[in-house]
């Protein structure tokens, strides 16, 4: 993968994050040739705020099905490991978004096998459950996913 892979990467984050401010989120989602987000209280209710819990979580645990501790504590390894430190604005180290930063950090350092395992382990069986649960109820947001799953490849 290339420098742009890491920068395709990085604009997920911001796709991703609930921190981004909608300017962000919509530069980034141009950056990355996907249509304008007019979808937002379905984002946002599919993705981040709905109850009991979204329809697809963004943190990675909670969509996988797995102990949140330990999935965190892996994913601050890696963030250790690559030496990043977020500063002003954190999100938890097993969110979609975090992970995306991890795998650019990873593509940017050229650490390749570092990069399959972030995907293989985390972002790739995210992107399944995700386009599983949008596919099963027809939403519009399947393409998003769709999207996110092609970049990862």
């Amino acid at each position: 993968m290339s420098d742009a892979d890491a920068l395709a990467l990085l604009a997920w984050a911001r796709v991703w994050s609930p921190l981004a401010s909608p300017a962000e989120r919509d530069e980034a989602r141009r950056a990355l040739g996907l249509a304008d987000g007019d979808d937002a209280a379905a984002y946002w209710s599919t993705f981040h705020a709905a109850l009991p819990a979204p329809r697809v979580p963004l943190l990675l645990h909670a969509a996988l099905g797995r102990e949140g501790a330990q999935l965190r504590e892996e994913l601050s390894r890696v963030a250790g490991f690559l030496q990043l430190r977020w500063r002003d604005r954190v999100l938890p180290p097993d969110h979609v978004a975090a992970a995306c930063e991890l795998l650019a950090a990873a593509l940017e350092n050229g650490d390749d096998r570092l990069a399959d395992e972030l995907r293989r382990r985390y972002l790739q069986p995210w992107c399944a459950v995700a386009r599983e649960r949008l596919a099963a109820d027809a939403s519009p947001l399947l393409p998003l996913a769709d999207a996110f799953a092609e970049d990862l490849q």
